[in-house]
């Protein structure tokens, strides 16, 4: 047997002992604190859009109440009834 084949013998069992332990740290201790990392931050960029949603939901639900009260308006410069102007 060369040394070279004895080199080789030698390192390839090293060589894949490593590289298992590798695996097994990032799987067991790096991992998880990712998943947690990535969870928190999808967390909190629902929240900010959630909030976001529930501005624009209550901007558009001013607009129309705004709106709302020009059919009345318009209804009296179509039809000039009285009950428009007793109203308001």
């Amino acid at each position: 047997m060369s040394l070279r084949d004895k080199t080789l013998l030698v390192l390839m069992p090293c060589v894949l002992v490593m590289v298992v332990a590798q695996y097994v740290v990032c799987h067991l201790q790096i991992m998880p604190r990712f998943e947690h990392l990535e969870r928190q931050d999808a967390r909190h960029h629902m929240a900010t859009i959630q909030r976001a949603l529930d501005e624009r939901v209550g901007s558009i639900g001013r607009l129309c109440k705004d709106w709302a009260f020009w059919n009345d308006t318009y209804e009296f410069v179509e039809d000039r009834n009285q009950a428009y102007l007793d109203s308001t």
